[in-house]
C-alpha cells in the first residue's frame, strides 16, 4: 500500500507556509514555506497563508467538533482523513479552544507535517494565473511535475492556497483505497493508525467532540442531505457540494445490495454503462455548481443569514433500498419574507447515508408566499458561467 508515500502526500495537503517582508513574491513564499515546515514553525507558517486554506481548516475543525457520523461520511475522503486525525490525536478540551489557524499551527509544531513532505520539492516555476491577482507555482521533482500551488493577492500581498491540490490528492487516496481493496473508511483508519502509532476505532473518529455520543449513520435523513447540499452551495464549497452525490464506489455497493435483494447480477456491460453514466453525471454536477452559485448571489442578499426550513421528499423502498424520486430543498431569505426552493432528482440511502443519484435541476424557485409553496412561484433558470467572486 506504500503507506510512507501516502503519509507524505497527506502531509503536503495539510501543510502551511510563511515568509516575511513587504514585497514577497510567490517563489519567496514557497521557499519560506519549505523553511517553516523543516523548522516546524507554526506561527511563521501562517503569515502568508491564503484565506481559502484557513477556511478549509476551520471547516474541518467545525466538523470535528460537531458533525455526526452521517455528515462526516458525506464528505470527501481527504476531509475525513483530517477530521479523523483531529478527533483521535488532539485532547478534546484543547480542541474546543482552537480555531482554524490554531489547528494549522498545532499540526506543524507537532510534526503532523513532516520534513519528507517538502525536502524533495525544490524545483519550481511560477506562471501567471487567470488574472493579475493570481499566480500558479508548479513544483517539479526530478523533472516531473508533481503538483501545483496557487497564490492569491490579499491586501496587496501574495498568499498561498494549498487546497488547489485537494481534488487531485483526494482522487489519489480513492485510487489507493481501491488498489488496496479496502473500503474508504477502513483505508482512512489504516492511514490514521500509521500516523498515531496505535489502534483507532470507528466509534472514536465518528463521535463528535461536542454533543456526546456519535449520532450514527442510521440517523441520516433526506432533510439532513438537503441541508448539507444547501450549506455547501451557500459556502461556495465545491467539495462538500459534490459529496452530496453517490460516487462510483458506493454505486457499486448499491448495485450489490439490489442484487442481494433479488435483482439479477449486473452484467459487465451494465457496469460499464453505469460507470459511463456516473462520469457524465459527475461532470454535470460540477458544471452546475458555478451557475447555481451565481443565481443565488444574484437574487438573494445576505447568503450567510439564509434559514434552512426543510425538504419535501417522498421516501420509498424498492428492491430492499430506501430512495426518493425528487427532493425540494426549502429555505427563507434573511428577512424571513421570501421563500426559495431548489430541486434535485432521485436519491438513495447507501450504508445508512443519503446521497443524490441524478443530475441537479438548474433552477431556483422563488415563492411569493412561503406558507403556500405551490402558488406564486417564479422560476429562475441559471445560465452557465463563472462562479461569483468570494
Amino acid at each position: 500500500m506504500r503507506k510512507a508515500w501516502i503519509l507524505s502526500l497527506a502531509a503536503v495537503l495539510l501543510c502551511a507556509c510563511g515568509a516575511r517582508g513587504e514585497d514577497v513574491q510567490p517563489k519567496d513564499v514557497f521557499d519560506a514555506y519549505r523553511k517553516a515546515i523543516l523548522e516546524a514553525k507554526g506561527p511563521e507558517a501562517l503569515e502568508l497563508l491564503a484565506k481559502q486554506t484557513i477556511d478549509y481548516y476551520q471547516r474541518a475543525l467545525d466538523h470535528a467538533l460537531k458533525s455526526d457520523e452521517a455528515t462526516v461520511k458525506g464528505l470527501m475522503l481527504l476531509d475525513r482523513l483530517l477530521i479523523f486525525q483531529v478527533r483521535a490525536r488532539i485532547g478534546h478540551e484543547e480542541l474546543k479552544k482552537m480555531d482554524g489557524k490554531a489547528l494549522l499551527s498545532y499540526s506543524i509544531k507537532n510534526g503532523w507535517i513532516g520534513r519528507d513532505s517538502v525536502e524533495r520539492l525544490t524545483d519550481c516555476t511560477v506562471r501567471d494565473g487567470a488574472n493579475e491577482n493570481e499566480k500558479d507555482l508548479v513544483v517539479d521533482a526530478n523533472g516531473r511535475k508533481v503538483m501545483m500551488f496557487k497564490f492569491y493577492k490579499e491586501d496587496g500581498k501574495w498568499k498561498l492556497d494549498l487546497m488547489a491540490n485537494a481534488a487531485m490528492v483526494n482522487l489519489l487516496f480513492k485510487h489507493m483505497a481501491k488498489e488496496a481493496e479496502m473500503e474508504e473508511d477502513d483505508f482512512a483508519l489504516s492511514v490514521l493508525e500509521g500516523l498515531a502509532g496505535r489502534k483507532v476505532t470507528a466509534k472514536e473518529v465518528y463521535t463528535p467532540v461536542v454533543g456526546g455520543a456519535a449520532a450514527g449513520a442510521e440517523g441520516d435523513t433526506p432533510a439532513k442531505l438537503g441541508k448539507r447540499y444547501l450549506d455547501a452551495l451557500l459556502a461556495g464549497d465545491l467539495a462538500r457540494y459534490k459529496a452530496c452525490w453517490l460516487d462510483a464506489q458506493r454505486a457499486l455497493k448499491m448495485a450489490a445490495a439490489m442484487e442481494s435483494a433479488g435483482k439479477a447480477k449486473p452484467s459487465a456491460e451494465d457496469l460499464k454503462k453505469m460507470e459511463e453514466y456516473l462520469q457524465k453525471r459527475e461532470a454535470a454536477v460540477e458544471a452546475a455548481f458555478p451557475a447555481l452559485r451565481k443565481v443565488l448571489t444574484d437574487n438573494i442578499k445576505d447568503l450567510d443569514k439564509v434559514t434552512f426550513t426543510g425538504v419535501d421528499a417522498a421516501v420509498h423502498t424498492k428492491m430492499g433500498m430506501e430512495g426518493f424520486n425528487e427532493i425540494d430543498i426549502q429555505f427563507l431569505s434573511a428577512d424571513g419574507k421570501t421563500g426559495y426552493r431548489l430541486r434535485v432528482d432521485d436519491g438513495r440511502k447507501v450504508d445508512g447515508v443519503w446521497y443524490m443519484t441524478d443530475k441537479p435541476f438548474l433552477e431556483l424557485d422563488v415563492l411569493s408566499d412561503p406558507s403556500k409553496p405551490d402558488t406564486g412561484v417564479r422560476t429562475i433558470t441559471p445560465k452557465p458561467g463563472a462562479a461569483p467572486a468570494e
